[in-house]
């Protein structure tokens, strides 16, 4: 089972043992900015065709005690059969989220995450389409005060 609670946030429990996600090298829109709420409905649109079946890198923990991971979709369950669908990167593809550059560099595959943003970006839709937007961590700075 699969739960979603962010655009970078996810649960996955596995009969007995649950892991919260936290995708690696991306920040998605806090769910009370603009894009928020379409990020999450992405990310479960993504993670509930593969019926639970997913395969996660760990990279440590981070404050909150969430497991920081590249999550991938196998081929077996990706759209594209050939290869793996890599979460991550995807969500910022789809400008649904920014990469996270204090984090990314910590990441595997951090250039490919990178790379879709310089591509996402371009196409000025979703988190781009409005050049005033917050990135969600200059967004959490003003609130949180």
């Amino acid at each position: 089972m699969i739960e979603v609670q962010s655009g970078d946030v996810l649960t996955v429990q596995k009969e007995w043992r649950s892991e919260r996600l936290r995708l690696c090298g991306i920040d998605a829109p806090e769910l009370e900015q603009p894009f928020g709420t379409e990020s999450k409905q992405y990310l479960e649109q993504l993670t509930n065709r593969v019926n639970g079946q997913i395969i996660f890198i760990p990279h440590g923990k981070d404050r909150q005690g969430r497991t920081i991971a590249e999550v991938f979709i196998s081929a077996q369950n990706a759209a594209n059969s050939e290869e793996e669908l890599f979460i991550n990167a995807e969500m910022v593809a789809s400008s649904l989220a920014y990469t996270y550059l204090d984090f990314v560099e910590d990441c595997y595959n951090g250039d490919t995450i990178a790379e879709a943003e310089g591509q996402a970006s371009q196409q000025q839709e979703g988190v781009w389409s409005d050049p005033s937007a917050l990135p969600p961590w200059v967004w959490r700075q003003q609130h949180s005060k």
